[in-house]
């Protein structure tokens, strides 16, 4: 349940577990269990990235790309990716370097055990 978890995390934070300052960050920027807050979650996500939390490093990044939160910075958006991706974040990985010919407009093919193919409107 996302407000529980959430609920969770901002006791966290109230009792000063900084390591809940990412999935909190997180929670704020998706509007997870919580409601939607750009501001909010850059602030949380910027502690949180700064102190190695590569999960907060990707939406730090996507408030950076997109401008939410704070003015639109590709170079920050750039740095804060490639350290995720530096420090072995798998989604930051995939989206520095996507493998070839996975974003084909179409469809794309993607081994999951079986052969399964997603359709991806144009």
């Amino acid at each position: 349940n996302e407000v529980k978890a959430t609920e969770w995390f901002l006791k966290g934070l109230n009792s000063g577990d900084r390591k809940c300052f990412g999935p909190v960050g997180i929670a704020l920027y998706y509007g997870n269990g919580i409601e939607q807050n750009y501001e909010e979650a850059f602030r949380y996500l910027q502690i949180a990235s700064e102190e190695g939390d590569k999960y907060a490093m990707v939406v730090l990044s996507k408030c950076f790309q997109f401008g939410r939160g704070t003015k639109q910075d590709d170079s920050a958006a750039k740095r804060w990716l490639e350290e995720a991706a530096r420090l072995g974040n798998v989604d930051a990985i995939l989206m520095k370097d996507p493998p070839k010919g996975a974003f084909k407009r179409g469809s794309m093919e993607i081994d999951n055990g079986g052969n399964s193919t997603i359709t991806i409107p144009r």
